[in-house]
């Protein structure tokens, strides 16, 4: 399916006055000359080509039109919670759960690497969530299961216990005791 941000190629046999090279817009569109806004975002190419086929059988005579996706845009995972470079990734084909993490810079301390979370799309709509092991133990006896990614997916990393409760416990002492010091001492 045509995305946002796809570069198209739009050839017209004969006619090298119509041939463009267009990138669909933000609001799924993209401008032709002499036929104005067509709607392409979620079309098929072949869909895309009857559409644009139809509406230069108004102009020219027999016209024989070939679209392709020249690049593809929006292709990209989204890695965020316990590493060091969370955002956007640009997808690459047959990656893996573990390549993005390493893309993204690695876990930090504190991840819970037995516990990511990868949420993925589903046709319906849907989203379906799928917890993976990716600890050392889990990988060192190959029971790990590094998934194949696909476009948009969200891999989450959480949080140990402990390194929430350390967070915690830094902020009671950064933000309450501090001041309870400086009150015990100016008593004194």
């Amino acid at each position: 399916r045509i995305g946002m941000l796809d570069e198209l190629e739009v050839r017209v046999r004969y006619h090298d006055r119509y041939n463009v090279r267009i990138t669909v817009r933000p609001d799924g569109r993209i401008t032709l000359v002499d036929i104005g806004d067509l709607f392409a975002l979620g079309q098929t190419p072949s869909a895309l080509d009857s559409m644009v086929t139809a509406a230069y059988a108004q102009i020219i005579t027999d016209p024989e039109v070939t679209i392709s996706v020249r690049t593809f845009a929006g292709l990209s995972v989204y890695v965020f919670g316990e590493v060091r470079n969370s955002g956007i990734l640009e997808f690459q084909p047959n990656m893996t759960v573990l390549q993005a993490l390493a893309m993204a810079g690695g876990s930090v301390r504190g991840a819970k690497l037995n516990s990511v979370v990868l949420l993925r799309r589903l046709e319906t709509a849907r989203p379906e969530a799928i917890r993976l092991d990716l600890g050392r133990g889990a990988i060192a006896d190959g029971k790990s299961y590094d998934l194949y990614l696909q476009p948009k997916d969200i891999i989450f990393i959480p949080r140990t216990f402990i390194a929430s409760t350390v967070e915690f416990l830094e902020q009671v002492y950064d933000g309450f005791l501090p001041p309870v010091d400086s009150y015990i001492l100016a008593l004194r």
